[in-house]
């Protein structure tokens, strides 16, 4: 039986994982506010975010013409889900810790 968390992610699909992913980068990026810790978090934050941004300019995510075909081969989809979904799960966890 599969998470049920893993398993609303699943159903998103790479355009909602992928605006799910920016979404948690901006809070983090929001939440965040001490020192010198968090000058070096947000410069960690922003080169990441940035290289997601490019990704997913480069996969044609943001264009008219919608993401590039190659995309669309069933091991490299999965890959991307997998991948979006680990980087959701991990900020979900860190939401429930800094809560405590």
């Amino acid at each position: 039986m599969s998470d049920p968390v893993s398993t609303a992610l699943g159903v998103l699909g790479v355009p909602g994982l992928l605006s799910v992913c920016l979404d948690c980068f901006n809070i983090v990026h929001d939440a965040l506010n001490i020192g010198k810790d968090y000058t070096i978090l947000e410069g960690r934050f922003s080169a990441l975010r940035i290289r997601l941004f490019a990704w997913t300019t480069a996969c044609g995510f943001l264009s008219r013409s919608g993401p590039d075909p190659r995309l669309s081969n069933a091991t490299w989809r999965d890959h991307v889900q997998k991948l979006m979904n680990c980087i959701c799960l991990l900020f979900m966890d860190a939401a429930k810790i800094i809560k405590k």
